[in-house]
Formats: C-alpha cells, sequence, structure tokens
C-alpha cells in the first residue's frame, strides 16, 4: 500500500513540475481534453473525466477509480485576409494572403486519485492544459501583403503547467471543488515599418513644407535639423519643422524595417471553483468560475533598418491580464444510452481595454542622438511606451453536446457552439484577426480492454460567420500603420478562415 502511495505522488510531482512548449491557435481555446471537445465543450454539468480541472472541478468526485490522461490537440487554421491603404500622398490596393502557420498542437493531461475524506467522496487531481491563445504568420513582403505594416506575425497564449484540484461530495447531491492554475503566458509581435512618399520627400528637402515656411534651404541634413531647433535658423516655427524634419529623417531610414517585440510573465496563477448539483439520476446542473489571471509581462524590442541592421534593443514590461469566466450547463440523460448537454459560458473580456508597453528607455532616442540629432530633440520626438488600444466587448457563448452509447464500449458523440468575437471594428487589426465564428464537431469514445483503456478522438471544425469587413477608415488600430495623422491614413480589412482541429486523449483507469 505504501508503495502505491509513493507512485502516485511521484505522479502528481511529475505533473506539478512539468513545463509544456505549447503553440495555440486563437483568441479562445478550442476545448480541453478530446471528450469534453467532442461536447462542444457543453461539459460544466457532467465533467467526468480529468478536463473537470478546467470545465467544474466539482465533477471529480464522479470518478470511482484513479486514473491517467495523456493527449493533444493538432489544430490547422487556414485564414485569408487582404488589406487595403490610403493616404493623402500614397494607395494602395492589397492582394488576398494567406497565413503560414505551421501546425499548432495543445498538450493536455491530467492524473485523477478518488478517495474517502469523513466517509464522503473526494478526489485530487493534477491537470495541464492551455486556457488561451493565438499564434498567427503572414506573408511579410508588404509588397505582397499590404497588412505586414500593421502586423505579420503575433502569438499569445498561456500555458498552465499544474492545475492541482480537490473536490470533495457534501451531500448525496451536492458537490464542490477548488483549484489553483499555475503556469506562463507568451506574447509577441512582428511588423513591417511604414514609410509614405510624404515623409520620403521630407527628409530629402523643404519642398514638402514650402507652403507653410518661407525661404529655401539646401537638401534637408542632420546639420540644418540641429540649427533649426536650436534657433539658429530664424523662421517662422523653426522648431515645429525640426521635430517633423526629424522625424521624417528617422523614418525614411527605417523604412520597411522591422520590429519585434517579445514578451514573457515565466510565472502566473488564477483559481477554479465548481458545484455540481443532482436533481436526479438522470438530471443535474453545474457551475464554474475560472478567476482573472494577473499578468506581468517582460518585453523586449528590436528594431531594424531596411537594410536588415538592427539599429534598437530595449527593454520593459506591460500587462495583458487572461479574463475571468463564468460557465454553466444542465446535463439530462433520457434514456441510459443517450446523454445531452446545453452550457453557456460568459467571458469577461472587457478587461482588455488597452495595454502599454513601457521600455527602459525611449525608442529608438540613442540611435538618433548616435547619428547626430541634438539629444533635446531627440527627447522630444521619442518616447519611452508605446499604448495599445482594445476596448474588447464580453462575450456569451452558447454550448451543446449529445453523446449515444452504441455499443457498451462503443461511444458516438457531437457538439456545436457559436463564439462571437469580442473586438469591436475601432480597434481590430492584422495582429487580432478575429470574427465571429461557428464550431462543429463529431467524435468516439472508445473503451478497450475491460475500461481499462479509454480513446476518446474529436474531429473539429470552426468557420467565420461569413467575411468579416472593416471598413475605411473604421479601424484606428489600423489606420495608425499607414501615415501619421497629419497624411489621414484609412485602412480597410477583409478577412474570412476556418480551422481543422483533431484531437486524441488516451486514459488508463487503475
Amino acid at each position: 500500500m505504501e508503495r502505491r502511495k509513493g507512485l502516485w505522488i511521484g505522479v502528481f510531482l511529475a505533473f506539478f513540475l512539468s513545463s509544456n512548449a505549447v503553440w495555440a491557435g486563437n483568441v479562445d481555446t478550442y476545448g480541453i481534453g478530446a471528450k469534453a471537445t467532442a461536447l462542444g465543450g457543453a461539459f460544466t454539468a457532467r465533467a467526468d473525466d480529468f478536463s473537470a480541472v478546467y470545465y467544474n472541478p466539482a465533477g471529480l468526485v464522479q470518478l470511482e477509480r484513479p486514473q491517467i490522461s495523456f493527449g493533444a490537440s493538432f489544430v490547422d487554421a487556414a485564414v485569408s485576409s487582404e488589406v487595403n491603404f490610403r493616404n493623402d500622398y500614397d494607395r494602395r490596393d492589397g492582394k488576398y494572403v494567406k497565413d503560414d502557420t505551421h501546425l499548432l498542437v495543445y498538450p493536455h493531461g491530467g492524473v485523477v486519485y478518488p478517495f474517502k475524506l469523513f466517509g464522503k467522496k473526494a478526489a485530487f487531481a493534477v491537470g495541464t492544459y492551455v486556457p488561451y491563445g493565438l499564434w498567427l504568420r503572414w506573408e511579410p513582403d508588404p509588397k505582397v501583403n499590404a497588412a505586414a505594416y500593421n502586423t505579420y506575425e503575433s502569438w499569445y497564449y498561456r500555458v498552465v503547467n499544474a492545475a492541482p484540484t480537490f473536490a470533495i461530495q457534501l451531500t448525496d447531491r451536492l458537490s464542490v471543488g477548488f483549484g489553483l492554475t499555475f503556469g506562463n503566458s507568451h506574447s509577441g509581435v512582428k511588423r513591417r515599418i511604414y514609410a509614405s512618399p510624404y515623409i520620403q520627400g521630407a527628409a530629402i528637402g523643404f519642398g514638402a513644407y514650402s507652403g507653410s515656411f518661407s525661404g529655401t534651404f539646401d537638401p534637408l541634413n542632420v546639420g540644418t535639423i540641429n540649427a533649426l531647433w536650436n534657433g539658429l535658423v530664424p523662421i517662422p516655427g523653426a522648431q515645429v519643422l525640426a521635430q517633423q524634419a526629424a522625424g521624417a529623417l528617422l523614418l525614411n531610414t527605417l523604412k520597411d524595417g522591422k520590429m519585434k517585440t517579445t514578451a514573457v510573465d515565466d510565472f502566473n496563477w488564477s483559481w477554479n471553483v465548481g458545484l455540481l448539483y443532482k436533481i436526479r439520476d438522470n438530471l443535474q446542473v453545474g457551475l464554474c468560475y475560472r478567476g482573472l489571471t494577473k499578468t506581468r509581462f517582460w518585453v523586449r524590442t528590436h528594431v531594424y533598418d531596411g537594410d536588415g541592421n538592427r539599429v534598437e534593443d530595449v527593454r520593459g514590461h506591460t500587462n495583458i491580464d487572461h479574463p475571468d469566466q463564468l460557465q454553466g450547463g444542465i446535463y439530462w440523460s433520457p434514456f441510459r444510452k443517450l446523454h445531452m448537454e446545453f452550457d453557456v459560458t460568459w467571458t469577461n473580456w472587457s478587461r482588455i481595454s488597452h495595454y502599454r508597453v513601457r521600455w527602459n528607455r525611449p525608442l529608438l532616442y540613442r540611435y538618433l542622438v548616435d547619428n547626430g540629432i541634438d539629444e533635446s530633440l531627440a527627447s522630444e520626438i521619442t518616447t519611452d511606451n508605446e499604448d495599445f488600444p482594445r476596448h474588447w466587448r464580453n462575450t456569451v457563448q452558447y454550448r451543446f453536446g449529445v453523446e449515444y452509447e452504441l455499443l457498451d464500449w462503443l461511444a458516438l458523440r457531437a457538439g456545436y457552439y457559436y463564439d462571437p468575437t469580442p473586438i469591436p471594428e475601432k480597434t481590430a487589426d492584422a495582429t487580432w484577426p478575429d470574427a465571429d465564428k461557428r464550431t462543429f464537431a463529431f467524435g468516439t469514445g472508445l473503451k478497450l480492454f475491460g475500461g481499462k483503456l479509454i480513446v476518446d478522438t474529436t474531429y473539429q471544425f470552426t468557420m467565420t460567420d461569413g467575411r468579416r469587413i472593416i471598413g475605411w477608415g473604421d479601424s484606428d488600430n489600423l489606420n495608425e500603420s499607414y501615415g501619421t495623422e497629419s497624411e489621414n491614413p484609412e485602412a480597410q480589412m477583409v478577412g474570412r478562415g476556418y480551422v481543422h482541429n483533431i484531437t486524441v486523449t488516451l486514459t488508463y483507469v487503475f
């Protein structure tokens, strides 16, 4: 007996200390575990396998014997989009491009150990999974993909390395469960740097400003810019002109360069709590609250000029909290072989109103000074932070799942859910090209070797609800990628896509 206890302690520690390398897929998970995924994520009132640590911790008390589960989801996303832009000096009609994302993999697993506590059914479990994620990669050449000036690669995900969870049956009808989740989060974005013909012309001479300032000058250079800034060239608005000219010179040098930002939060935590109430033997309800995950990302940003030379390397930090969720459902088995569940999931996406990256020094300040720009002028046209407005909206998902036990060893499953996008048009961009989605799933459950080995499989198909069209000028986040405010930039984006997902989970029952 002591040897068996030692074995289970070792298994729990292995899960608790594990760290998974994960590639994830969209702003919400496609499901955790093949069984729940096949049922469209409508699993809160059933929660009868390891994934209860996520869907409803209270459901763990339903498991009669210890078990261990391992599996993964293999996700193939196919998203296409077209971005067009225009400003007072430039216009480009984009082409439809498809994402070049590699196969995305979501590993998952868990260990469940049921026992008695004060004569009551109880269980302890540890799970690992990916609750949120995104990774998209597009054509980086802006001549082919105009969206590259906004984003050509982005990622955002959280990995739950360990979710230790405890559940107990308080009465014959009511069970409760509570778990902690310990994980890490990663985010990043890559984009090209845009400079309009206006900016390029301003970096060469004063021609673009001749209507606003009197006098003629030689082609613009660092010496002239500094002279204007320090008042050595006595014309009206000299310092304003110096600021604009220095900015133009900087952008022209960086034309079609790259800006890469990576962000890592090595450790964060949250908690899940759930209730399960049995109304009758064939009817029960469940409720689960998944708590907010506070984050602090450590950021590193590299900037490259148009020739590929690195000209800047700064560090900083930002916060992008993972939102809390409330999910409830009802499970009904009208007769022994048929099982049905309906769930509703509320996600508090409004917590992501914006995020701000703060660097340890003004971005490109050192580059300007090293190239002869006056220090006071360099400090005027650079900043040590960048703000990204989001203003995401709360969403409600409706989920439905059905299972039919065709044979004692074979179950057939199907599921569906509708997932509205949390992203409003005003802040939509190529970093988060999300849209309303419909997801269909089909799966099987096999019990082999007398139920000792359970093999759950799922095929899931997600498609956008038609095309999503961001009209000309409707997105501030897109517009600002294609020129300064004085150039009146506007952009348009059209996108659609689909996702294939195959999930397999193996469970061994002791």
